[in-house]
């Protein structure tokens, strides 16, 4: 039978525990103690901490085959379900004491997972010893004797009365003892030298034991509790630190009083104060891992920092309060953290000079927000403007960035791949702001001849802005400079050494000429000459250097010299505006604290990874660390190099950089947030990752395969941000979509990639009526607005197809038009042109049904086919156009991913009512939509079409969708023309995915200038492509004269083509043709507008030339589309016939848009600003000049006509 035995469990604290709630308050914690599931004991509850103190005793009844558990839970959450579990340990007792011979351990334990697989950080500090010969002391009964000091009542449950003899009743008691009486009638013993109190009755023999004693009680309340015995731990021992000591001060010291009666002590002698008797020494004892103890005094650590204080709690433990930031820590600022006994030195320092430094006021964030709108094609210049026009005290406030076109939301993750992307851009060589110091070194240094770019010392402040904004809001940049860059910005002096950084070979030769006797071996002066853009430039290191020449006794000079100048000097300027920029945001003082291998440390963080460390700091939720997901995660990671574990990295956290304390230092939104991996998705999908919470979201995949190549596309194939989806209403639901954009990778501080589900074949339809799309009521309740729909109808969807709405059933009037139901006589083509192409055209298209739903059938499982682009160029049939869209074009991913938004959308519409600005001129365009098309027409008097309300739905949906856009004529022929293929909703979210992810950018918005670029782009590309039509249409001026212009510089017909870009060339062209160009703009993106804008100049080039007079080209121009029925040739001649158009690529067009709307920001720059402030662009203001240059397109019409007759 084994052993059975008292011991004494005392809970001493907890260390970073988890916050589980990122927008509520701090736990209020407390901890169970069980033996063998019995035995029950509970701490008090510490309020609002994740660092609670308790130093708690309990006796238990234990063995050695006796588990002792500690748990930690939240009060506030204790009813709930998983109760505010924060963590657990498991103490087997037989491997900490043993029992037989007693002992006493201070136990250091990493909190451990329940069953449940909670979040769990954190550790917890016990004591467990076998010694257990005075009564427990209750953290009341310490607050109590200390507060009170003469009162007598103290009760202790589970304690042993100590029974004293006659023998020391009579005993003299030892000086500062006071033996008092409970009133229970027990005696107790009140010891106020220590403030604290005993059921023993004190003895002579425990006054010569009282240094041993305290010795010992220091050591259960150090700051650094020992581990095992082993390794050093630093420890401070103090007495009470305003209590009088004995005997006389010592020289050069005086006690004084505070005004609130506190007493403080003078030292005369170094000019400081503090609150610490110097009678009653303090002392750090350093234990190692043998029997030795070596004591020395506290005061050889110097003074505390400035703005700090040390006090004592009620039971005698040391702390720090930091007035600066008005906080209060166990360690002491002045010594080395309590990091693991195997963390190097330069660790150790630099983390203690890393909590002196953010600590400072000056590094202290300001309120409020800074709010950062930043392209990510365009970064470096986007954050140039962005930063520069920042006062540096706003720069000190939250950053919060914003990716244009993302949706994440910025809790820590964009802000962290802001700097990471940027530090990318700035430093690239590409700029001549920076060089790498060797061919085979990647290191940087600045450039000595950056100076062709004028305005190379704005880049420099401005990139010293980024270095100090990096380093003040604790981000790292994925950057590495040489060591003499790091020891200028701390003003340290360039020596030798640090010319091997910067150029190796020339190193060794200097160290060559120092160590070597150069009499008549090298004929040198002090100068050297710079090469500046093949043009050799002599500079003298000295006044007249030229001529001074190098010897044996001044060549340590030399050397000395030509390293300043190579290193410093001829970066003189450009280093002083880095540090003008730097030092706005990061005192110099400050910076100095460091080192430049921990400046370097500072600013970059750790680039290696530690696959172990990872491992080791990482939580899991729904898995296990013995689960093969979890398994193959790891074992995928260390098959992979260093650069794709580095791409990973940043793919989950948004940096490449780790901190120096490794994972465990990871930040998240709120602070430290441990990695995680998340059971989250379907096995199709890619993993996300959410950067702001360092948390990927891992699918169950079957296999090692699947889980390798899914990571590895996650990682390789996307960029960017966007939100995931919520079914609830937002006050701005543009912010609750996710977005599909095609190089971008999704994410809510989510990265992710979802590719489009197959959609199949369909059954024959008719060609003049492909079935009734379903619509919505209009009357918006709180629940799911209800779909009406009829038996024929639900048939017809179910096959698959999203038809147009049918025409009212007039045979004779359906004659007349075509199968979308337009006339098919116009103007410009007569009723037999139309049949002609028809009967030839119609053939062709059936063959290519037949052909499309063989390819879907026989891909349905792998979407997109190879084939894809090949078959949408030669066109799509009639009832799978508008499947085909929304699938290829992520219109239906978006719709799945965000189900239930349309409808929050609609009831947000019809609750605003006639608030919402854009109503009134929605209800005005409505009927102006398509007014020849009996689909859009009203039958009967008063009696609105339905395809008329889906359509009004669809225009405020999407106002409130795209606030910035809301409504821009034009909109309604756009989002008419969907209605005519696809479902109200369905509609809807194609329109959401043309406006914001395929069109060109900004040309709806309310100053048009996208749309305006865009012409400058099309007449430039004309200009090159077609001289002889540019001289045409503007016979006096080249381009670059046109677009020196601000405002209508451009040729005339510029007019023209704004409108069909607009309009996606709807009512410019056959509507057969519209679809065809459509048909490749859901699929090619925005240069197809292009290409078909010169496809159309080229097919009627010799319309052109053969008019002579401006009007009558503009006519032509203005006319010569709406004939072009062969939508064929006008395929062909985009894609395969004419090279000046087929080879026209995205790039090209996004590297000229770019550049016109640089030189017009140039331009506007310098426009005189009157009053100090420039002239807001109104809406009225924007439209009143869109009427102004339609009225002037009309008359241009007119006066055509007049000269025509």
């Amino acid at each position: 039978m084994s052993l059975s035995k008292t011991v004494r469990l005392t809970v001493v604290a907890a260390d970073g525990l988890i916050k589980k709630d990122l927008f509520f308050k701090l736990p209020d914690p407390f901890a169970v103690v069980t033996v063998n599931g019995e035995q029950t004991h509970t701490t008090t509850v510490m309020k609002k901490t994740l660092n609670p103190y308790w130093n708690e005793s309990f006796d238990l009844r234990v063995n050695s085959e006796s588990v002792i558990a500690v748990q930690v839970f939240d009060q506030k959450k204790f009813k709930r379900k998983d109760q505010g579990f924060l963590g657990v340990v498991h103490i087997q007792v037989s491997s900490v004491i043993d029992l037989e011979a007693g002992g006493d351990e201070m136990l250091t334990l990493e909190l451990k997972k329940s069953n449940a697989n909670d979040a769990v950080q954190g550790e917890l500090i016990l004591n467990l010893s076998a010694n257990i010969n005075a009564p427990i002391q209750s953290r009341a009964e310490v607050l109590t004797s200390t507060i009170s000091g003469n009162t007598g009542e103290s009760s202790r449950p589970n304690s042993t009365v100590v029974h004293t003899t006659a023998n020391e009743e009579n005993e003299d008691l030892p000086s500062g003892w006071e033996r008092r009486v409970d009133h229970l009638g027990r005696p107790y013993y009140v010891d106020h030298n220590t403030r604290t109190t005993s059921w023993k009755r004190p003895s002579r023999m425990a006054e010569e034991q009282a240094s041993q004693t305290e010795l010992e009680r220091r050591q259960l309340n150090a700051r650094g509790l020992p581990e095992q015995n082993s390794g050093q731990q630093v420890m401070s021992h103090n007495n009470d630190m305003t209590s009088a000591g004995s005997g006389p001060l010592p020289p050069g010291w005086e006690m004084r009083t505070s005004a609130e009666g506190r007493p403080y002590f003078v030292d005369h002698n170094t000019r400081t104060t503090t609150w610490v008797d110097p009678r009653r020494q303090q002392y750090i004892s350093s234990i190692g891992p043998g029997p030795n103890l070596q004591v020395q005094p506290v005061s050889q650590l110097g003074p505390l920092p400035s703005g700090w204080e040390m006090r004592l709690t009620s039971t005698g433990r040391v702390y720090f309060v930091d007035h600066n930031t008005k906080t209060t820590t166990w360690d002491d600022p002045r010594l080395p953290s309590s990091l693991d006994q195997n963390v190097p030195q330069y660790k150790r320092d630099f983390r203690r000079k890393l909590i002196y430094f953010r600590s400072q006021p000056a590094l202290r964030p300001v309120p409020g927000q800074c709010h950062l709108k930043i392209r990510r094609e365009h970064i470096f210049e986007d954050a140039f403007a962005e930063v520069m026009r920042q006062a540096p005290a706003d720069l000190k406030k939250r950053l919060m960035i914003k990716f244009d076109g993302e949706d994440g939301l910025d809790y820590g993750g964009v802000s962290r791949e802001f700097f990471f992307v940027l530090s990318h851009e700035m430093f690239n060589p590409f700029y001549c702001l920076f060089e790498y110091s060797a061919h085979d070194n990647y290191t940087l240094q600045i450039n000595p001849h950056s100076g062709i770019n004028p305005e190379h010392l704005n880049y420099f402040r401005f990139i010293g802005r980024v270095v100090g904004l990096s380093v003040f809001h604790r981000r790292f940049l994925d950057a590495f400079f040489i060591v003499s860059f790091y020891k200028m910005v701390l003003n340290k002096k360039v020596l030798v050494a640090d010319m091997e950084s910067v150029d190796a070979e020339y190193h060794r030769s200097l160290m060559w000429i120092l160590d070597n006797d150069i009499t008549d071996v090298l004929d040198l002066t002090f100068s050297t000459d710079d090469d500046r853009f093949g043009e050799v430039v002599t500079v003298d290191l000295v006044p007249n250097g030229q001529n001074i020449e190098v010897t044996e006794e001044n060549k340590k000079e030399y050397v000395n010299l030509i390293t300043e100048w190579r290193i410093h000097r001829r970066v003189e300027e450009q280093f002083k505006a880095f540090k003008e920029g730097f030092n706005q945001l990061i005192p110099q003082e400050l910076v100095n604290v460091f080192d430049e291998r921990e400046l370097e440390l500072l600013i970059g963080g750790i680039a290696e990874i530690d696959v172990d460390d990872w491992k080791k700091h990482t939580d899991y939720r729904g898995y296990t660390e013995q689960d093969d997901v979890i398994q193959w995660f790891w074992k995928c990671i260390r098959s992979w190099d260093s650069e794709k574990k580095a791409r990973l990295l940043q793919f989950t956290t948004g940096t490449s950089r780790i901190p120096v304390n490794g994972f465990k230092d990871l930040q998240g939104s709120d602070g430290p947030r441990r990695f995680t991996i998340e059971k989250s998705g379907e096995i199709t999908q890619l993993p996300k990752a959410h950067t702001c919470f360092n948390r990927i979201n891992m699918p169950p995949y079957k296999s090692y395969e699947t889980l390798v190549a899914k990571l590895t596309m996650a990682v390789e194939e996307t960029v960017g941000f966007g939100q995931e989806p919520y079914r609830q209403r937002a006050s701005s639901f543009n912010h609750s979509i996710q977005h599909k954009p095609k190089s971008r990778r999704p994410s809510y501080d989510v990265i992710t990639k979802k590719k489009s589900t197959p959609f199949l074949a369909i059954e024959q339809q008719s060609s003049t009526l492909i079935g009734h799309a379903s619509s919505i009521d209009e009357s918006f309740s709180d629940e799911e607005v209800p779909q009406k729909e009829t038996k024929q109808k639900q048939k017809l969807y179910d096959d698959g197809s999203h038809s147009i709405y049918p025409p009212a059933p007039n045979k004779a009037s359906a004659t007349k038009r075509d199968q979308y139901g337009f006339l098919k006589s116009t103007q410009w083509i007569t009723e037999e042109e139309h049949d002609e192409f028809e009967n030839y055209y119609a053939p062709i298209m059936k063959r290519r049904s037949e052909k499309w739903k063989q390819l879907l059938n026989d891909h349905h499982q792998q979407w997109p086919p190879r084939s894809i682009k090949r078959y949408i160029r030669k066109g799509i049939p009639s009832e799978l156009r508008g499947q085909a869209w929304l699938h290829y074009s992520g219109a239906k991913s978006k719709m799945e991913s965000n189900q239930g938004i349309y409808n929050d959308l609609l009831k947000e519409s019809n609750r605003l009512g006639s608030q919402n600005e854009n109503l009134e001129i929605i209800e005005r365009d409505l009927h102006r939509t398509f007014p020849e098309n009996i689909r859009f027409k009203t039958i009967t008097h008063g009696d609105t079409p339905e395809i008329i309300q889906s359509l009004k739905r669809v225009l405020l949906a999407f106002s409130l969708y795209s606030p910035s856009i809301g409504y821009c004529q034009s909109l309604n022929y756009i989002a008419g023309l969907l209605l005519l293929f696809m479902s109200e909703e369905e509609a809807f979210w194609s329109l959401v995915t043309l406006i914001h992810e395929i069109l060109p950018p900004n040309i709806y918005d309310v100053t048009m200038e996208g749309a305006n670029i865009d012409q400058n782009v099309l007449m430039h590309l004309v200009s090159e492509r077609y001289p002889l039509v540019w001289n045409k249409i503007s016979p006096n001026q080249t381009f670059w004269q046109c677009e020196e212009q601000m405002e209508g510089g451009m040729p005339a017909c510029s007019l023209v083509t704004s409108h069909w870009f607009l309009t996606l060339f709807i009512n410019i062209l056959p509507i057969e043709s519209v679809l065809r160009v459509w048909d490749c703009l859901f699929y090619d993106g925005q240069k197809v507008l292009f290409r078909v804008a010169l496809g159309i100049f080229k097919l009627n080039e010799s319309a052109i030339l053969a008019v002579n007079d401006p009007l009558e080209v503009f006519q032509v121009i203005q006319n010569m589309p709406k004939r072009m029925i062969d939508c064929h040739q006008l395929i062909d001649s985009t894609y395969q016939q004419y090279a000046a158009t087929t080879q026209l690529k995205d790039e090209e067009i996004t590297d000229r848009r770019e550049l016109f709307k640089k030189r017009r920001d140039e331009r506007r720059r310098n426009i005189p600003v009157r009053n100090g402030k420039r002239k807001l662009i109104k809406r009225s203001t924007v439209r009143g000049a869109i009427i102004h240059r339609a009225k002037e397109a009309r008359w241009y019409v007119e006066r055509a006509k007049s000269v025509k007759k």
